[in-house]
């Protein structure tokens, strides 16, 4: 059995707030061009000014991200425009991974937020980004054991060592 793009479409429109996430979620070439107000996702602006950034929006509302001037943000809680368009996974991943070097995660120096009492030991690795779960994972290229530093927003907490 097939569903069309109109069916689709309808599907969204009739529904309510979550199933218009929803929607968008599973049928995402559906959207691709355009965002509902209820959007949840990884969003950028393709707007022609010095305001572009990347972020994170929760049914339509800007939560965190990174602002054109590569400075981290929080709590913004601006909405979608008609400037912005769902951001690639690779996009999402790029911009978390260059967060995460400025940071300075990958020193031996954090603690993961899956088993937050311990240090994690990965001096060099990989970086990936799971778009389900919303967590950006460093990944150890030798041992292949893989550490969780942003997860929905929250960063894994730097160790100053003296």
């Amino acid at each position: 059995m097939k569903i069309t793009k109109k069916q689709i479409k309808q599907i969204w429109k009739d529904g309510n707030s979550l199933t218009k996430v929803q929607t968008e979620n599973w049928f995402p070439k559906v959207f691709d061009k355009e965002l509902s107000k209820y959007h949840t996702g990884w969003i950028k602006t393709k707007s022609p000014s010095d305001e572009k950034y990347i972020g994170y929006s929760e049914e339509g509302v800007i939560k965190y991200g990174i602002s054109s001037d590569g400075n981290w943000f929080e709590g913004n809680d601006g909405e979608i425009s008609n400037d912005d368009y769902r951001a690639s996974k690779s996009e999402v991943l790029e911009s978390l991974k260059n967060e995460a070097i400025r940071r300075g995660y990958g020193k031996k120096n954090y603690m993961c937020l899956d088993l937050p009492d311990s240090t994690h030991k990965i001096k060099r690795g990989t970086y990936h980004f799971e778009t389900s779960d919303n967590r950006l994972f460093h990944i150890n290229t030798q041992t292949n054991k893989a550490n969780i530093v942003f997860n929905s927003g929250v960063w894994a907490k730097i160790i100053i060592r003296k």
